[in-house]
C-alpha cells in the first residue's frame, strides 16, 4: 500500500490587507478560492494559502 500524498501549500503574502482575527481572514481567502487564511505578524496582515 502506498502512503498518502500530502498537498503542498504556498503562502500568498499580504495581498488581502489587514485583519483583526483569523476567522475573518479565512472567510475572505476561501471565498476567493484559496485553501485557508490566517492573520500573521505584528502588522496583522491576512495571508492566504493555496495549493502549489
Amino acid at each position: 500500500m502506498l502512503p498518502a500524498a500530502e498537498a503542498r501549500l504556498c503562502r500568498v503574502s499580504g495581498s488581502r490587507g489587514h485583519c483583526f482575527n483569523d476567522y475573518g481572514c479565512d472567510r475572505v481567502c476561501t471565498r476567493e478560492g484559496f485553501v485557508r487564511g490566517k492573520c500573521n505578524g505584528i502588522l496583522r496582515r491576512c495571508i492566504c494559502d493555496r495549493q502549489c
